[in-house]
């Protein structure tokens, strides 16, 4: 084989596995991460976006009454690892025509932890996702199961988590 080919191997091999999400994930980290998600998200209620109680494994925009984009309607799969890390990512690139106004989580680790913390509490036996476990908020709030008042989201790009050595 020649140098060139095996270059462009090398290289192939080496975008592929930077493509693949890494496996595993903080779920603690994950649920201070999903603050930002709460502002739009609740578990079991319909807010600016559809509840997140068991958003991973379920078919992309198939929470009953909630109004999907044409996108993400015609996408036909099922929400996974690949598809939220895809996503997550950068949503407007990602699915052009989506409603979701959140500019991305560009940070792999964030992805991670945030899809850790979505499996572990936004799974459909998890605590938070039973019956009667996510009041409606009082009238003028947006409390969501993280507690108080949660501020309109600001879809800041930077990440107010900085890990630790």
């Amino acid at each position: 084989m020649s140098k060139h080919k095996i270059a462009l191997l090398a290289l192939l091999l080496t975008a592929a596995g930077a493509a693949a999400p890494a496996l595993g994930g903080d779920a603690a980290r994950g649920a201070v991460l999903y603050k930002e998600c709460a502002g739009c998200h609740a578990a079991q209620r319909t807010l600016m976006g559809p509840p997140h109680c068991g958003v991973v494994g379920r078919k992309a925009a198939s929470v009953e009454g909630f109004a999907y984009s044409d996108a993400l309607r015609e996408s036909n799969f099922v929400w996974d690892d690949a598809h939220l890390h895809d996503f997550l990512t950068f949503p407007i690139m990602n699915m052009p025509g989506t409603k979701m106004g959140f500019a991305g989580m560009f940070d792999e680790n964030d992805r991670n932890d945030v899809i850790a913390f979505l499996k572990e509490q936004r799974s459909a036996d998890s605590p938070m996702c039973q019956p009667g476990a996510d009041p409606a908020p009082p009238p003028g709030t947006n409390a969501g199961e993280l507690g108080g008042t949660t501020p309109a989201p600001t879809h800041v790009t930077a990440n107010p988590i900085t890990p630790t050595p």
